[in-house]
């Protein structure tokens, strides 16, 4: 699984939607929209995660996947990812704000 991967930001916040269900296991279309990937990549995840086939679907624990989202969080990976993504967030609001600073010296 790579250290970059668009989800692992959000851990936290899947971990938190995901405690909400009710059901046991968790299915590929309600890793698609938890994770927000593609069909491929689901089922490479839950592969990865220990899941399993019950005829056409393919599941994985619920509880098994807390489990491993909440070893996520306390990895050096989403430490970095969320430090990056803090660092992405201030250059970008830094940018807006000489963006907006300019276009008003321009506007007088």
């Amino acid at each position: 699984m790579p250290a970059n991967c668009e989800w692992l930001p959000r851990v936290a916040e899947i971990a938190a939607a995901l405690e909400k269900v009710p059901v046991p296991v968790i299915d590929r279309a309600a890793v698609e929209e938890l994770f927000g990937v593609r069909r491929r990549r689901a089922i490479e995840l839950m592969r990865h995660w220990g899941g399993f086939r019950a005829g056409g679907t393919f599941l994985v624990q619920r509880n098994h996947l807390l489990a491993l989202l909440r070893a996520v969080m306390g990895g050096d990976d989403y430490v970095r990812s969320c430090r990056r993504q803090d660092r992405i967030s201030a250059v970008v609001e830094k940018s807006r704000q000489e963006c907006m600073a300019s276009c008003a010296a321009y506007r007088e």
